[in-house]
């Protein structure tokens, strides 16, 4: 009989590139990081959230990548997508900070 989590673990690392994941799960962290650290006071520091947004952005491009690599075209232009817009997300933000400067 298998396991809630050995279900799981089967679920998340088949058909992907380890190293690839890797680097998904540290920008993740990283990403959840800044973005809390830009949200912890009661007004919203844009400069950081902007930047946990560049590196969301990043997270779906190396999700996109390795799509890619195997050979799943449709996914690999809905990640693209995704970087693409969260990359705009980020770029406004950046232009908020000038704004209130």
């Amino acid at each position: 009989m298998t396991t809630f989590f050995s279900k799981l673990e089967k679920s998340i690392f088949k058909d992907r590139i380890k190293p690839f994941l890797i680097i998904e799960v540290i920008l993740g962290i990283a990403s959840s990081i800044i973005g809390f650290y830009g949200l912890k006071d009661h007004r919203i520091n844009h400069f950081y959230v902007g930047l946990g947004q560049l590196i969301f952005a990043g997270f779906w491009f190396v999700i996109g990548i390795e799509h890619l690599l195997l050979k799943k075209k449709m996914y690999f232009a809905v990640c693209l997508l995704g970087a693409l817009v969260f990359v705009y997300i980020a770029i406004d933000s950046f232009s908020l900070v000038n704004v209130k400067q």
